[in-house]
């Protein structure tokens, strides 16, 4: 708390929002039974409206551990004792999932998290929030998706998103954030930190509905999210994946956290289970991304009374590390034509006619794509979604190896992800993109037969 009310730690927050272009900032800490909270700068710069602790943001994947919890109630609930973190898809919706082997554990961050609670509890995934967290917890101004929390008479509180226009050093118009059914599980949550805290204190102190046992299911580290230990923060290990969680360790103490981002908005929240110590951080820009990871560290290195000598520099470390960084743009490039193409020194031709890759492809879970040609390349236009963005995909080795540049319709940007098709014979019949960081595979979409084939 001493950091929270020091003098100088306004000015220090609007130094940072000026530096990474977000107009909009709220937070709220909690140490133990204490909590403080404040806002900076604007939700909303034309008409000007303040940003408060009840300002209302698009918290994106910050959601995910809400409905790894709402799962993880089931699996705590002997009225559905076939619902465990092992259970396979398939057994507990045959001839709706049939993909083979996959798991609860591995559908988390998806939309079919969300349905899989619907169909066991008889509740929409809305009203399951709002009777199992939302009304216990008083979080009485979170809701799932924008459009409800409108209709409850809150659309004033909710902020603007905006995107940093580089070219001409001002931010765009801005954006109201829209119903977006397609990442209801992976996100959608619309809330304050002033309601998210007290999700933090749940979760952290094993308050109702979090049980201990579910505590242990959310927090059991399943998956390594950076196995070769590369480009570690200072004393920082790995990060691995719980459900809806990841774990970190620094300087030997144990940090959850997770973080969200989508077009116009930045957020995260985090405890420190040894200190009781936690934090929910908003901003409607991704350059909030950036101010949250820094405060959250400068917070930490607080709470563990690390002299003031020793601790790091985390906004240059974090602006360094930032995807929108691009340098970090064309490691990650590099990194990923090594990883489909062992020792490859230049992408070999494109040999393969682009005709034979373009058609309709089909996921489940995310429905329909679209692959077309556009000035000689690949492309994908799925600008229609609630979060329109397009793919264009360059080739890289083998006639079926590609990189795939994702860029949002809003914001721009340019995210490399690996992307693959497969053959039978001289038919294309898949295509796989890496659009899941927490799943070890690609998203793989199956190609619609055309009539007459």
């Amino acid at each position: 708390m001493e950091l929270f009310h020091s003098p100088d730690f306004q000015s220090h927050v609007e130094d940072l929002m000026v530096e990474h272009h977000v107009p909009g900032l709220a937070l709220a800490i909690l140490q133990g039974e204490t909590t403080a909270s404040a806002g900076y700068g604007k939700s909303s710069i034309h008409p000007p409206k303040q940003c408060t602790a009840d300002t209302l943001f698009d918290i994106a994947s910050a959601s995910k551990s809400l409905t790894a919890a709402s799962v993880g109630l089931l699996v705590n609930d002997e009225k559905y004792p076939e619902v465990q973190w092992e259970a396979t898809m398939s057994s507990l919706l045959p001839g709706e999932f049939e993909i083979p082997g996959i798991t609860v554990e591995d559908i988390l961050s998806h939309r079919m998290a969300t349905y899989l609670v619907e169909k066991k509890s008889g509740l929409s995934f809305s009203d399951f929030l709002e009777h199992h967290f939302f009304q216990p917890l008083d979080m009485r101004s979170s809701n799932l998706q924008p459009e409800l929390a409108r209709s409850k008479g809150l659309g004033d509180r909710i902020a603007t998103g905006y995107n940093w226009l580089e070219d001409s050093k001002e931010y765009d118009g801005g954006f109201q954030t829209s119903d977006c059914p397609e990442a209801q599980g992976a996100g959608s949550i619309i809330t304050s930190v002033n309601d998210y805290i007290k999700w933090v204190k749940a979760v952290m102190s094993h308050q109702d509905p979090i049980t201990e046992n579910i505590y242990k299911g959310l927090l059991k580290q399943r998956i390594s999210q950076n196995p070769n230990a590369e480009d570690l923060r200072p004393l920082t290990s790995p990060t691995m994946y719980g459900a809806g969680w990841e774990i970190l360790y620094y300087r030997g103490y144990q940090v959850v956290s997770h973080d969200g981002m989508v077009q116009g908005f930045a957020s995260t929240h985090f405890f420190l289970p040894d200190f009781k110590f936690g934090g929910a951080i908003f901003g409607n820009s991704c350059g909030a991304g950036v101010i949250a990871s820094v405060l959250m560290r400068e917070f930490i290195d607080e709470v563990l009374k690390v002299p003031h000598s020793e601790r790091p520099d985390w906004n240059k470390i974090e602006t360094e590390a930032s995807p929108d960084n691009a340098n970090n743009i064309d490691d990650t490039i590099a990194k990923l034509r090594q990883k489909m193409c062992p020792g490859i020194q230049e992408s070999e031709p494109q040999k393969m006619p682009l005709c034979v890759y373009t058609g309709e492809y089909w996921n489940p879970g995310y429905h329909g794509m679209t692959v077309q040609i556009k000035d000689d390349k690949l492309f994908i236009n799925a600008e229609e979604r609630s979060f329109g963005f397009t793919v264009t995909f360059d080739h890289v080795c083998q006639q079926s190896k590609y990189i795939a540049h994702l860029s949002g319709i809003l914001d721009g940007g340019d995210e490399p992800l690996q992307a693959e098709f497969r053959f039978n014979n001289d038919r294309v019949v898949r295509m796989g993109v890496y659009l899941e960081d927490k799943l070890e595979d690609l998203i793989w979409f199956d190609k619609v037969e055309e009539h007459g084939d």
